[in-house]
């Protein structure tokens, strides 16, 4: 966490005076988020990466005031092994070849209709003002 808190100061330091700062991270509510944590568990590991919530976490730590808004999405691809493959890929990176893949395809299975993954979920977006 301290790795997070250190981050967001040093962004946040580097908002002018009348600009903003906005991002956007997905949460531990956020249907990839939940494929990371279920995959990481497969190996019994925590997921290493952070999320809105240590962000957010940040944030209120170091007293920045901010605003938050949950922007919703739908991720839709063609289900394919091959498309499943490019997200779980994207998810993992470097950590894939710890990770067994048939578990891992069959979790778009719930999202799987007609031919489709169709993901509906959210990610927050923080927008932090500068100081006049």
């Amino acid at each position: 966490m301290v790795e997070v808190r250190r981050s967001v100061a040093a962004l946040v330091d580097l908002v002018a005076p009348g600009g903003m700062m906005a991002t956007a991270i997905a949460g531990r509510a956020n249907a990839l988020i939940e494929i990371w944590i279920a995959a990481f568990a497969l190996v019994g590991r925590e997921v290493p990466y952070h999320t809105s919530e240590d962000v957010e976490a940040a944030l209120v730590e170091l007293g920045v005031a901010y605003e938050k808004e949950s922007a919703p999405y739908e991720l839709v691809f063609a289900d394919s092994e091959e498309n499943r493959m490019r997200i779980i890929r994207f998810l993992l990176a470097e950590h894939l070849h710890e990770m067994p893949l048939p578990p891992l395809l069959a979790m778009f299975d719930r999202y799987s209709r007609g031919g489709e993954v169709r993901v509906q979920t959210a990610s927050e977006h923080f927008v932090v003002l500068g100081k006049a």
